[in-house]
């Protein structure tokens, strides 16, 4: 897979988990964090942004798998029965197949993006309606109202596109073991 692309899928991630931790944090400090984050226009603070948001993307995509693994199991069944049956796929297109490696790995970080912008905007919607509740005389309620019905429609796109890429990812890995098999 290609670096560029992995490092993107992490700092888009990690972006997204920083984004409802500055949120938590107006529940404590007000809008402060906020307004240092985003008025503060300093090379330094982009730097410290970004390598934050990477380190958090590392960690976070790996607790983001961990709660999703039921549900990849359940979609992975749906194709195989046997999960030694993916490792030797993926082995053997490792080993030979340049180009299905790099179309499995693309869907595989499609998969990892929507995995992490489930996980993100569900916290980021409760993040913030504890932090309007407890910041009320800051923000107007039609506001409010409007971000979380924003946060929950890309919530559930991005779970419908989890479900669908996961379930395009194994069906494409099966066709790629029958294509492997009449060789």
């Amino acid at each position: 897979m290609a670096t560029t692309a992995l490092f993107i899928e992490i700092l888009l991630g990690g972006t997204q988990t920083l984004t409802w931790m500055l949120v938590a944090s107006t529940i404590f400090c007000g809008t402060k964090p906020l307004e240092f984050v985003f008025l503060n226009h300093s090379p330094q603070s982009g730097i410290l942004f970004l390598l934050t948001a990477y380190s958090l993307g590392v960690v976070f995509d790996r607790v983001w798998d961990g709660l999703f693994k039921k549900v990849d199991r359940r979609i992975r069944k749906t194709v195989f029965h046997n999960d030694n049956q993916i490792d030797e796929i993926r082995i053997k297109m490792f080993h030979d197949e340049k180009i299905k490696t790099d179309f499995i790995e693309y869907i595989r970080n499609r998969m990892r993006i929507a995995r992490s912008m489930v996980c993100n905007f569900f916290i980021l919607a409760i993040v913030s309606i504890i932090a309007y509740i407890v910041n009320i005389e800051q923000f107007t309620v039609t506001l409010m109202l409007s971000v979380i019905t924003i946060e929950l429609i890309v919530l559930a796109t991005s779970f419908y596109a989890y479900l669908n890429i996961s379930k395009s990812y194994y069906k494409t890995l099966a066709k790629i073991r029958e294509f492997c098999q009449k060789k």
